[in-house]
């Protein structure tokens, strides 16, 4: 699966031109055209055919872009403006089953040129009990999933939990099951940690993506361009992390021509896990000599 960043992903309302012309100058690592919460139902059709143009325009500024669709009666329609258009993927919310996923990825194969297709992608967002339930069958049943995260105020009102500062801690079996299934997977569990909804608040915004990336999420959407710097700072090792993870894999390589697969770094052994962990991610940010 290619190796890009998923830090932050900006949600824009596919029916607001202003927001969409100035995307480019908000560095989030992937764009979501939204044609759900935020399109008023007797506004849908409308904001439907807007897709094309819209993707071409993010696309121009060789912005990733994803579109997310309406998983209800406007879903074939949804489907069929995205296929018509250059978008990366899409965004597909209330999963419940891998059933529903394959078809929707059946569809879309059907109506895309095939070159499209092989690089397309899609995000899921499980947003009932019923898809929780389902999770691991849903995220083991396509490699073309690339992303999961949850509809946490959908779910977790679904069984009328309460949230506060003493109940949210609860909820992080649930954010463990959806961080372990998707690596196991290959995909990128996607979250915060507490309650978004006052999404001005940007101090407790940056407490909520650093406490998220300390449990393994890998990024976050969001809806304002304020936080995306946010999430760019929070879900990546820091540069004292990096410049660490540059030092053990020297270590490490040293001790490979003396012909031992372990040896000692900072007290503690090491071996071949932590030798490709730390490659793998000083790869993914771009990390070398230069960039100290």
């Amino acid at each position: 699966m290619e190796q890009r960043l998923y830090r932050s992903r900006l949600v824009l309302p596919v029916n607001e031109p202003k927001f969409i012309e100035k995307a480019h100058t908000r560095n989030a690592d992937l764009y979501v055209l939204d044609l759900e919460d935020s399109i008023p139902s007797s506004n849908k059709a409308t904001a439907r055919d807007l897709v094309k143009k819209s993707v071409d325009m993010l696309k121009t500024k060789e912005l990733v872009v994803y579109v997310r669709v309406n998983n209800d009666q406007n879903l074939e329609e949804d489907l069929l403006a995205v296929s018509k258009s250059t978008a990366n993927g899409i965004v597909l919310p209330k999963v419940e089953s891998a059933e529903e996923l394959l078809k929707v990825l059946s569809f879309l194969q059907k109506h895309m040129d095939p070159e499209q297709y092989a690089t397309f992608n899609i995000s899921i967002l499980i947003e009932s009990i019923k898809g929780y339930t389902n999770l691991e069958e849903i995220l083991s049943c396509s490699s073309k999933i690339d992303t999961a995260s949850y509809g946490m105020e959908d779910l977790t009102s679904e069984f009328n939990f309460i949230y506060s500062p003493e109940t949210e801690k609860y909820l992080d079996y649930l954010r463990i099951k959806l961080i372990m299934l998707s690596k196991l997977n290959g995909i990128k569990p996607m979250g915060l940690v507490g309650s978004i909804t006052n999404f001005k608040d940007l101090v407790a915004f940056r407490k909520s993506a650093e406490k998220a990336y300390e449990i393994g999420y890998e990024g976050s959407s969001c809806i304002h361009p304020a936080q995306v710097a946010i999430l760019n700072e929070s879900f990546a090792p820091s540069k004292e992390s990096l410049i660490r993870m540059q030092e053990l894999v020297a270590v490490f390589e040293e001790a490979i021509q003396n012909g031992r697969a372990s040896t000692t770094f900072e007290g503690k052994m090491i071996d071949y896990p932590h030798y490709e962990a730390s490659k793998k991610t000083l790869i993914q940010y771009g990390f070398s000599e230069g960039s100290k």
